[in-house]
């Protein structure tokens, strides 16, 4: 448990070691710390998929400085002893300082606050007395070696918020990937275990999109790596390599996280809980408003939320129960959960919206749809990569004979309004003379079911 203060280890081999995920955890922390090491070996070990996550990134982040090797290794069999989650951490923890694994815990999550440990880390206590938080400075030495330690954690970066992985750690996963004799269920061990943890661009994931065969692989990878992709804008690149009845097929199995935005989230979900993407999208709204949270308590804005924890989310329910959405509730694996989120980032200043010609083709192109729901995403894909004025918005709005798109298209561009302050009058009399009465509270944004 103290590899990293070892200064005379410069090679490490841990083959056939019957190391877990627990194990991979304790060494992946030691490792990042220890300087001297160079050489890592940790094939055939039944290291999981935390295991697998730890290993891909530790090896993207010290690739080029070290030799880290884990081939055949058992990606896919879970540690029965271990409950800790890496991907989504928030939550409360009680943990034993001179357990191995409880401290690396501890270490893990100090390292991936950063300078946010204040804020990440609340009610923190020692032995039951109060515990400073703010001297923990990310290094193992800063974490006690004996006592309890509780605290609830707040998890506040965004997944997407990195680069993608060099082209040299991807080069290596892509060998890993297309190794001889590995079996189909062994590359998506493999895939599963770098989605979890690291970030691709669309072109790194089409290179392994053309290393697939059959519809079903091809999809079943797009669908583990659609939430690791940092250019989400580009993502009509790997769209064009693909089937209609693929991109039929993603669409459906992804669900309501194909269409999601981060830079344009404000809308109303009902996401069910027990579907995997679902529950990452659940995770992805969080932690976008954990950061909007932040930065508005950073700035030393006023508190727009319902219940005085500076929460995006209204209306908040979970199998149909109301309850409130505070900063320290843990999204269940289970439940159907309905919300409505608000996001309260605002365009850039200098942001100049949609020129006329621009405005012209959209409408244009929208006449070209025939469904509503095409009509409807279509514009959609538009707001995501635009800013508009509040005259354009009733434009698109004035569009739809439908209440229910009006509605909608009023929700999609909230986000993305440069004149926010005439936005609410600019719709109400807009679409109160297009024939259609729209009643918005006068601090209300309207949102509808995606």
């Amino acid at each position: 448990g103290r590899a990293y203060e070892n200064v005379t280890l410069t090679k490490l081999d841990l083959t056939h070691n019957s190391i877990d995920e627990r194990g991979c955890l304790i060494v992946a922390e030691n490792i990042r710390f220890n300087e001297s090491l160079s050489w890592l070996c940790l094939d055939h070990n039944p290291l999981g998929p935390m295991g697998a996550s730890l290993m891909f990134k530790l090896m993207d982040v010290l690739g080029d400085d070290r030799q880290i090797y884990f081939e055949d290794c058992n990606f896919d069999v879970k540690s029965r002893t271990c409950s800790f989650d890496m991907v989504t951490p928030q939550g409360a923890y009680e943990l034993d300082l001179a357990q191995p694994f409880d401290r690396t815990v501890a270490i893990y999550l100090v390292r991936t606050a950063g300078n946010n440990v204040v804020e990440q880390f609340k009610s923190c206590r020692l032995e039951k007395k109060s515990f400073d938080v703010s001297q923990l400075k990310g290094k193992p030495q800063d974490i006690p070696y004996h006592g309890k330690l509780e605290f609830v954690f707040s998890k506040l970066s965004r997944r997407g918020a990195g680069e993608a992985v060099t082209a040299k750690t991807f080069d290596r996963l892509r060998g890993m990937v297309n190794a001889e004799g590995k079996s189909e269920k062994d590359r998506r061990s493999i895939v599963q275990g770098f989605a979890t943890t690291m970030n691709l661009d669309t072109g790194q994931i089409g290179h392994l999109m053309d290393d697939m065969e059959g519809s079903s692989v091809r999809i079943n990878m797009l669908t583990q790596l659609f939430s690791t992709i940092v250019d989400r804008r580009q993502f009509d690149v790997i769209e064009a390599k693909l089937l209609p009845s693929e991109l039929a097929m993603l669409r459906k199995e992804l669900g309501a996280l194909y269409h999601y935005n981060e830079d344009n989230a404000t809308a109303h979900y009902k996401l069910n809980l027990a579907r995997q993407f679902d529950k990452q999208l659940a995770d992805k709204i969080l932690e976008l408003n954990n950061e909007e949270r932040q930065e508005r308590k950073d700035a030393g804005m006023f508190d727009t939320s319902d219940q005085g924890f500076f929460m995006n989310f209204r209306n908040e329910t979970l199998d149909g129960v109301k309850f409130v959405w505070n900063g320290t509730w843990p999204i269940p694996f289970k439940g159907m959960l309905e919300f409505d989120y608000v996001s309260t980032t605002r365009p850039p200043l200098g942001a100049r919206p949609m020129t006329e010609e621009r405005e012209a083709e959209v409408l244009s192109e929208l006449k070209r749809f025939k469904s509503l729901q095409d009509r409807v995403g279509y514009l959609r894909s538009v707001a995501n990569n635009t800013y508009v004025m509040s005259a354009q918005v009733l434009e698109f709005a004035l569009a739809f004979v439908e209440s229910v798109a009006r509605v909608e298209v009023a929700v999609m561009f909230h986000r993305r309004v440069i004149d926010l302050e005439n936005y609410l009058k600019t719709l109400m009399e807009g679409l109160r003379n297009g024939g259609v009465e729209v009643e918005f509270g006068e601090d209300e944004v309207p949102t509808i079911e995606t």
